[in-house]
């Protein structure tokens, strides 16, 4: 193409009337038209064409370039897609066309049923959650659109289907998180009850509720139960240690709902039933009475409502 400009460049200035003769130009102009028609790409396609235009109006391919511009608009039109992609594709397609023939009716009609495309699948746009999508198509319709309120009642559907798709995600993200952090807290709490020690469980806490303070009361919740369980087990062995981790949970992780507060009660524990004969703490206890120790109690069963109660030797 270079050479050939050159050669008509050349004959022009060797011509007294300044131009080619006429069917040297309808020769270029014929391979122009013919290279227009064989284009693989509608980019080639309108390459050619302005190119080809610098030598005069090419007869057929203006019309042949018109028709395959246009069908390449109403192929995307015919079969919707609003995505990223698919909306890439349009733009474009719309702009070559327009590029090419600015003027041309037929873009503007292009146009139009395009802001009708764009309208209607809005909303399938939005139920498979493509936001970025839905904001260009809506950009789009309000520069062609001619409907304010039709335009504002799209808008508005965008927005609300974009806020309930946030709060959805943050749902997730919060639960996600929340799933987390209780599995980290209960393998933490896990292990026998007689060896329980709740400051690795409130390290994860701390650490956790640093970050989230929303997590507080669910972690919480979650170190009652086990703490609730525990203690009842280290009643019925060893009423002070009971006594001992329900005072230590509460200091390490404020306060733990449903963990009501223990009786300091010596005699209580279940050890002590009709252990009067043993030695030392395995068989007798003391309450306290002021400041001062009471007198040694031993545990008796009272078989006949399944209780017990201490009397002193």
């Amino acid at each position: 193409e270079a050479t050939l400009a050159e050669e008509v460049a050349t004959l022009h200035s060797l011509t007294p009337e300044g131009a080619p003769e006429p069917e040297i130009l309808d020769r270029v102009r014929a391979v122009y038209r013919s290279r227009i028609v064989d284009a693989e790409t509608p980019e080639r396609a309108v390459a050619l064409y302005r190119r080809g235009t610098a030598y005069g109006e090419l007869p057929g391919a203006r019309e042949h370039l018109d028709a395959r511009l246009s069908a390449a608009v109403r192929a995307l039109l015919d079969a919707p897609d609003l995505s990223e992609s698919w909306l890439d594709e349009l733009e474009q397609a719309l702009a070559r066309y327009a590029g090419v023939f600015p003027d041309s009716t037929a873009l503007a009609a292009l146009r139009l049923e395009t802001v009708e495309v764009l309208e209607g699948a809005l909303d399938d746009s939005l139920a498979a959650e493509r936001f970025p999508a839905a904001r260009r198509a809506l950009a789009y319709l309000e520069t062609y659109s001619f409907d304010p309120e039709s335009l504002d009642s799209l808008r508005a559907r965008v927005d609300q289907a974009e806020r309930a798709y946030l709060a959805r995600q943050d749902a997730r993200e919060r639960a996600v998180r929340q799933q987390t952090f209780l599995g980290e807290l209960d393998a933490a709490l896990a292990g026998a009850c007689l060896q329980f020690d709740p400051a690795p469980a409130a390290a994860v806490f701390d650490r956790w509720i640093e970050r989230v303070p929303a997590l507080a009361g669910p972690g919480r919740q979650r170190v009652s139960e086990h703490v609730q369980r525990c203690v009842a087990q280290l009643q019925a062995v060893d009423a002070e240690r009971a006594l001992a981790l329900q005072q230590r949970s509460q200091r390490l992780f404020g306060s733990l709902p449903g963990l009501d507060s223990l009786r300091d009660d010596p005699c209580g524990a279940d050890y002590l039933v009709g252990s009067g004969s043993q030695a030392g703490r395995r068989g007798s206890c003391a309450d306290r009475i002021g400041d001062q120790q009471g007198p040694r109690l031993v545990v008796v069963p009272w078989s006949d409502v399944g209780a017990s109660f201490a009397i002193t030797r």
